[in-house]
């Protein structure tokens, strides 16, 4: 006997499901870049008023920096995967990468590739929120 699979339907919208899905991970990835980095800012700002020996404040900046090239490496995996997903090319990915490098202004890269990322996935039925999309 052979199977049937007359009643057998696809899903028309796999292909923008599947890339929805891709985005959704990017952008959990910048979202907690995004958060991780505001925390590893914070000590930067805050240590040059308070009284902290050279030695230590030293060691601080040491720690936030190690902290932010963490962060570099999560915004450029969540970049890679929505610049992809969304067919950017190839100097979009270079110039949103080069962007990630500078202090504060890789926040500003990361809220504006997020937004890219969010009004994509809203288009493509998911609800998105602080912790990323879900459906």
């Amino acid at each position: 006997m052979e199977p049937n699979f007359s009643d057998l339907k696809f899903n028309k919208n796999q292909k923008s499901d599947l890339t929805a899905r891709e985005i959704s991970k990017g952008q959990k990835a910048i979202i907690y870049a995004f958060l991780i980095n505001l925390v590893a800012i914070v000590p930067v700002v805050v240590l040059p008023s308070l009284n902290v020996s050279h030695n230590v404040g030293g060691y601080i900046i040491l720690a936030t920096w190690i902290v932010r090239l963490g962060t570099i490496a999560l915004g450029l995996y969540g970049i890679f995967k929505i610049a992809s997903e969304l067919g950017w090319s190839d100097l979009a990915k270079l110039a949103t990468f080069v962007l990630l490098l500078i202090p504060v202004i890789n926040l500003i890269a990361l809220l504006v590739v997020n937004g890219r990322a969010t009004a994509f996935l809203k288009k493509a039925g998911y609800k998105v929120g602080l912790a990323g999309a879900y459906k």
